[in-house]
């Protein structure tokens, strides 16, 4: 978000309002080396989001848009519930939380158990390949 933030301001530092122009989304791959938990060097990938602005020349996907929003039978097809009911809030996880988290996660197969997890001390993490839904707590 930090990138999306400094694009913005950039391309408004420039005197243009950005929503006249075109987000595009890169996704960015690193590699690395990092020691697991028994101190072997193991190689590791991961993503990041980059972020380019380009002025608008078609300005036809607006008015599709617009066509589309302004059907009130549409606006209730445009929540990702699944998406957020397995948003998990990582504030006070430690690293090592996190990529057992991130693990059990990636192993998993199925929604057959939840685990849940809040930004208190009392968080729960899986052991070994249990599956994962996370739900957020209150």
């Amino acid at each position: 978000m930090n990138d999306f933030n400094r694009l913005i301001a950039s391309v408004q530092a420039n005197g243009v309002e950005p929503a006249t122009g075109i987000f595009i989304p890169e996704f960015v791959k690193h590699s690395g080396q990092k020691p697991d938990e028994n101190g072997v060097v193991k190689p590791i990938n991961y993503y990041s989001l980059k972020w380019r602005w380009q002025e608008r020349t078609d300005w036809s996907i607006i008015h599709q848009a617009a066509a589309v929003l302004s059907e009130e039978t549409n606006l209730s097809k445009m929540i990702d519930l699944e998406g957020t009911r397995k948003m998990v809030c990582l504030d006070n996880l430690s690293p090592h939380e996190i990529a057992n988290l991130m693990a059990a996660h990636t192993n998993s197969s199925s929604d057959s158990s939840v685990l849940s997890l809040n930004a208190s001390n009392d968080t729960a993490l899986p052991s070994g390949n249990e599956t994962v839904v996370t739900a957020l707590s209150s």
